[in-house]
């Protein structure tokens, strides 16, 4: 059997504004022609779309179309290092191509976004985003869908913004929107770290301000802080 190694991406997720969990490109309207598919029955979504520069499309029948190939996440030390899942009977999976995808080169092979996440390491979640504003405390957004948040009022700005992914790594931007009625991309220079969070979070600034005393990473501490973390920030000393 012909391997080849290449770069695989995905689509229908966060960085597309769609909801995973819902039938977008090759999976509602894929230029194959299937049409929309069923999550439930075979392929299961574990889909993906081919290069048009790739020969299985160039000098297929049928460009491809209906191809099933293994895609193996590769455990390497350059610039994707870590980015395989921890259990090398998990880095790979069979998909099907019901799409195309014509800003990909050769090697380079888009997959539908859950199918990519089962062959990658395991990332954590963001659980919480929360927003304060020049006269107001930590206010929790409403999750809507996916990547979407929203807040049925504006607080006063600047805003601050403060997001928490579900294994404990927490970041904040601080007067990141400057004045009301701005859309779009704000750049904050901040970043979680890819793969698993072995070490506990900064706890500065005071993690009671953000109601995380009760986390299970602050109360179960680590080799050098048995008793939990910010016990006397959060009333739990007992010196």
């Amino acid at each position: 059997m012909a391997t080849s190694t290449g770069l695989a991406t995905f689509y229908g997720g966060a960085p597309d504004g769609l909801d995973p969990y819902a039938p977008s490109f090759g999976t509602s309207d894929g230029s194959c022609g299937y049409g929309l598919l069923d999550k439930t029955v075979w392929p299961y979504w574990s889909v993906g779309a081919l290069s048009r520069n790739n020969s299985f499309y160039k000098n297929g029948p049928i460009r491809g179309c209906g191809y099933c190939f293994e895609i193996q996440c590769l455990t390497n030390n350059g610039k994707y290092a870590g980015r395989c899942s921890a259990d090398p009977n998990s880095r790979q999976v069979t998909i099907q191509i019901t799409d195309d995808c014509p800003g990909c080169e050769a090697d380079h092979i888009d997959l539908q976004a859950l199918t990519f996440d089962k062959s990658v390491a395991s990332r954590a979640s963001v659980s919480q985003v929360q927003i304060r504003g020049k006269d107001s405390s930590w206010t929790n957004l409403n999750n809507i869908w996916g990547a979407v948040w929203e807040l049925g009022w504006t607080p006063k700005q600047p805003l601050d913004v403060h997001i928490i992914q579900d294994d404990g790594q927490e970041v904040t931007a601080y007067g990141i929107i400057g004045k009301g009625g701005l859309t779009g991309k704000f750049p904050t220079g901040l970043q979680f770290k890819i793969g698993t969070n072995t070490t506990a979070p900064a706890v500065n600034p005071p993690k009671k301000d953000f109601g995380r005393c009760q986390s299970g990473w602050m109360l179960a501490g680590d080799a050098s802080h048995p008793e939990g973390f910010c016990q006397q920030t959060c009333g739990r000393c007992a010196c």
